[in-house]
């Protein structure tokens, strides 16, 4: 299977831990020089990327392996002559690789012996520890990147300072650290020495062992050294031990909106005036001031995520467990905070350390209203254009929420943010109350804001609340039976398929079939209503598409119109096999072969969950473009693409900024099929714009979807899509 021949960057593993970068055609066999010359040169690194010199790698093997540093591994890359198979020794030539891979780069004696190399930045090793094989060259030093050597100085400055462990020997060190902008943020070498300024030892080993290792501290090791796991606690229990002085300082990961990586920082507490402060080395050369109120500090805001965790530490610097009450309410969504006394929805952290007022009267509020009514504790995101933005985790459990709610909902929010009153409003014929301030910020009353103007009200309970539900009960709604509300509303796709079995005769009636129906068609009018700006709302940034809606409904129709022939087996990958030959299709599709998509089954012999899936996407696509066969529409399976794991419980487990992997599948099927049938697809843009916006797909996806294109799809192609499909291929093939 020649799938690497169209990629134009790839590695070459040469041995344990060494890796031969290649850019350009894989027919060049490997000079036998190269390899021997990779055999006899020793790195202390894990992993040693050998580059040809002269080579651009693109950006995205920087990413890669800052990717590698960020996940504990030590990496180095050695430059190489491939025309005189020997290390490059030019400083210049190091110093620019350096620059542009932003890991260590492995420097030769010869190239450390001109003083050239700024000697801050050279690390050395000692190579008879490394049981280097027989005729090894006894290079020992690499050249590290600024913020790397940075951190490793005030290491060094920390572990001989004589001032006594405290906050105030934090403070101090803090002042003379600078985050810098090329340092990992997985390393949390930084992190680390934030507990020996206060503690003045590592529960899980020496100090000093961190100088001696170039070893980046990943969040597992950094939990190594501590001698205990990060758990969920929960900000108000965090805070509170804290701020009690039970604990002395709170370690604490998590991710900040919009962030690729998770961070690690303390929340301290001075013992000498009560004060909380927050230490971020990595961010920031100073002692923060701490709130407890995640709407206003973006320390807490990242604590409140439900996604985070901490490891509470005494006096002495070791961890310990509190003592956690059971919690009163369980929470409804799986996503974030979010419980559900009577009929409201509590949704957001509403921290009890940070009861304000504005947040004790919603609470009082909602609990006595005797209608549905969504309250959200606001936090913010990234502004944009001007914008104010929701939390982008926030925003999927309101959104969740919201499409829970069977009439146009009433939302008490505690401030005003333009995310939020926008999606309600416009995308769900809502309701917004917001909380209104005099000059001095205090709370003055209470904005219902519907059509028209905004409406004044002096109290939430007795005014504002009733008028707002008088008007969202005005906007028109689409009933449907509770079955199919309840299938609408399942978590991941394996529970709507065991909904499915048990009520199957309920969600295929007329009634239902047309409800479902009913619901696909509003949310479209609402999609493609224009703004007072003219533009079409599912155009707007704050747009947020109900991508499962149409996924419920293909399930549906094609289980109406499947024939019941017990027979007849479903649909389903019989091999293992990524290549295996396809089995010609004898059957019409019916609803197995969508859910066996959308959750994911297990095909037996599969080497795990991305094999299934991938193996099941085949199965769909060939089904597809069977469809004489099988009956199964094109728009059918996109929808059913489109909604692979976007139900509440399969986005809440996913990690923040981790690729949209499903979403990507779903785009390259449009792009097939626009390449294939170019009259009547794509329906969303032409086949190039759909692949180079999509996330990178992983290697063994690449190669599934090579594979497909290559072997199966060219039977069921002619005349100028031939041709059309190998720039399909190589649009796939360059990860960008």
């Amino acid at each position: 299977m020649a799938v690497l021949e169209d990629c134009l960057e790839f590695l070459n593993v040469t041995g344990p831990g060494q890796v031969l970068l290649r850019t350009g055609s894989t027919a060049a066999a490997l000079d036998t020089r190269l390899t021997d010359l990779i055999g006899k040169t020793v790195t202390s690194g894990d992993v040693t990327v050998f580059l040809e010199v002269g080579q651009s790698p693109g950006a995205g093997v920087s990413e890669y392996l800052r990717n590698l540093v960020d996940k504990g591994v030590d990496v180095v890359v050695a430059l190489i002559d491939p025309d005189t198979a020997t290390l490059i020794t030019d400083p210049g030539k190091l110093l620019d690789a350096q620059r542009h891979l932003k890991v260590d780069v492995h420097a030769p004696l010869d190239a450390v012996g001109s003083g050239v190399l700024p000697e801050e930045r050279l690390l050395t090793f000692d190579t008879n520890a490394l049981q280097a094989p027989a005729g090894a060259l006894p290079e020992a030093y690499r050249l590290m990147p600024p913020g790397k050597a940075a951190q490793r100085a005030a290491l060094s400055d920390l572990e001989v300072s004589p001032a006594p462990a405290s906050v105030e020997r934090l403070r101090n060190w803090l002042s003379g650290t600078r985050p810098s902008l090329d340092s990992s943020q997985g390393d949390f070498s930084l992190v680390a020495g934030a507990h020996f300024a206060l503690f003045d030892t590592m529960p899980g080993g020496e100090f000093g062992a961190l100088l001696e290792s170039p070893r980046p501290v990943s969040l597992p090791r950094l939990q190594e050294l501590l001698q205990h796991p990060l758990a969920p606690l929960g900000s108000d229990v965090v805070w509170s031990e804290v701020e009690s002085g039970r604990a002395s300082a709170a370690l604490v990961s998590g991710w900040a909106d919009g962030d690729a990586r998770p961070r690690a920082f303390h929340l301290v507490r001075n013992p000498d005036d009560g004060q909380m402060y927050w230490s971020d080395p990595l961010n920031h050369g100073e002692l923060l001031p701490a709130n407890p109120d995640g709407a206003i500090d973006e320390h807490t805001a990242i604590l409140e995520r439900q996604n985070s965790t901490a490891l509470l530490v005494n006096e002495h610097g070791a961890p310990y467990l509190p003592v956690i009450e059971a919690a009163a309410d369980i929470p409804s969504l799986a996503s974030v905070q979010a419980q559900s006394p009577a009929q409201s929805l509590l949704v957001g952290a509403w921290p009890q350390v940070a009861r304000n007022t504005i947040r004790q009267q919603i609470l009082d509020a909602v609990s006595d209203y005797g209608g549905p009514v969504i309250a959200v504790d606001v936090r913010r995101g990234r502004r944009s254009q001007g914008f104010s933005i929701l939390d982008g985790t926030l925003k999927t459990a309101l959104n969740e929420s919201l499409k829970r709610f069977v009439a146009p909902p009433v939302v008490v929010a505690t401030e005003h943010n333009d995310d939020l009153m926008w999606m309600v409003k416009n995308q769900y014929d809502g309701v917004v109350i917001l909380p209104s301030t005099d000059r001095l910020g205090s709370l003055a009353g209470w904005e219902v804001h519907g059509e028209g103007q905004p409406e004044s009200y002096s109290m939430l309970s007795t005014g504002a609340l009733g008028r707002a539900g008088e008007l969202a009960s005005r906007a028109l709604t689409v009933p449907a039976p509770q079955v199919v509300r309840e299938f609408l509303g399942s978590s991941s796709w394996t529970d709507a398929e065991r909904y499915f079995q048990e009520n199957k005769a309920e969600l295929l009636t007329p009634e239902s079939l047309a409800a479902v129906q009913a619901l696909i068609d509003q949310d479209h009018a609402r999609a493609t209503t224009a703004g007072p700006d003219g533009v079409m709302h599912k155009d707007h940034p704050f747009f947020v598409p109900h991508r499962a809606l149409r996924a419920f409904g293909a399930v549906l129709n094609t289980a109406s119109r499947a024939v019941n022939d017990p027979t007849a087996a479903p649909i389903a990958p019989t091999d293992p096999s990524l290549v295996a030959e396809a089995v010609p299709h004898t059957a019409p599709a019916d609803e197995s072969l969508l859910f066996g998509y959308l959750a994911n089954r297990t095909v037996p012999g599969s080497a795990g969950a991305v094999q299934d899936g991938l193996l099941w996407l085949r199965q769909l696509i060939l089904a597809m473009l069977d469809q004489g066969v099988t009956g199964l529409r094109p728009d059918t399976v996109l929808d059913v693409l489109a909604g692979k794991g976007e139900l509440e419980a399969e986005r809440a487990a996913r990690k923040p900024a981790s690729p949209e992997i499903y979403r990507a599948h779903a785009s390259v099927a449009e792009a097939l099929l626009g390449t294939i049938d170019p009259v009547h697809w794509p329906r969303s843009g032409a086949p190039h714009d759909l692949i180079k916006a999509i996330d990178c797909l992983p290697g063994l996806d690449r190669v599934a979807w090579h594979y497909l294109i290559k072997h199966d799809v060219p039977r069921f192609a002619s005349g100028p899509a031939e041709s059309d499909l190998k720039f399909l291929l190589e649009e796939l093939a360059t990860c960008h």
